[in-house]
């Protein structure tokens, strides 16, 4: 018995002394460290602090896109690039697209609660157009047609892709649901480049002065 006691003694007065080593250099605070000891087997792990004494950030698994729009956009983003080579596959799908308003806006004759517009893709080197139905509601989000003037307003739409619209005379065309703003359209103005402005000019000086050359001449021949 009194063997067993001394035993318990040491053991007591090595977890004490090890306890404390460990709260000089700051590895872990004596509770977390004799827990551990006598509860090795944890349901919860422990992070360790950083050594500089900052607290340790939470891990986030997801990092919230606070400019992301709310939408499941990566399901149905489409190219207009794509549907303007569209086969039977695509017709009857949900697709999403994002462009610029151009032309105008139109009536539809058969339903004048919704309306016409084109859509534009940003490609300023081979561009490709887009009809597109949708409510006048979602018409009145749109502030400015885009034209040699102006620049349309920027649309994403989501909606059901026709193939051949049976209700439009077959033509292809979106009928939307969803219609959010990426941008507000604005107008432009166009600045005179003064050395095309100089260039146009001395070819017309010169075009006049050979017109009059030549009829001078030929009047003199006669």
């Amino acid at each position: 018995m009194r063997r067993a006691a001394i035993i318990a003694s040491i053991a007591f007065a090595a977890l004490v002394v090890v306890s404390a080593c460990v709260m000089v250099f700051g590895k872990f605070d004596s509770a977390t460290f004799t827990q551990q000891l006598l509860n090795p087997v944890s349901d919860t792990a422990v992070s360790p602090s950083p050594q500089d004494g900052t607290p340790a950030e939470e891990e986030t698994p997801n990092t919230i896109n606070t400019n992301q729009l709310p939408d499941s956009s990566f399901l149905y983003d489409t190219d207009m690039a794509e549907l303007n080579e569209a086969d039977s596959y695509h017709d009857g799908q949900t697709v999403q697209i994002q462009g610029e308003v151009v032309g105008d806006c139109i009536n539809d004759e058969a339903d004048p609660s919704v309306c016409w517009i084109t859509l534009q893709d940003n490609d300023d080197l081979n561009p490709v157009v887009c009809s597109v139905i949708l409510s006048r509601e979602n018409a009145a989000l749109i502030d400015t047609y885009g034209d040699y003037d102006s620049v349309g307003t920027q649309l994403q739409v989501r909606g059901t892709y026709h193939l051949s619209c049976t209700e439009h005379q077959g033509m292809s065309d979106i009928h939307a649901t969803v219609v959010n703003v990426i941008d507000q359209g604005y107008h432009s103005e166009h600045e005179v480049n003064a050395v095309v402005f100089l260039a146009a000019l001395i070819i017309s000086v010169i075009g006049i002065g050979l017109f009059l050359y030549y009829s001078f001449k030929s009047e003199r021949s006669r």
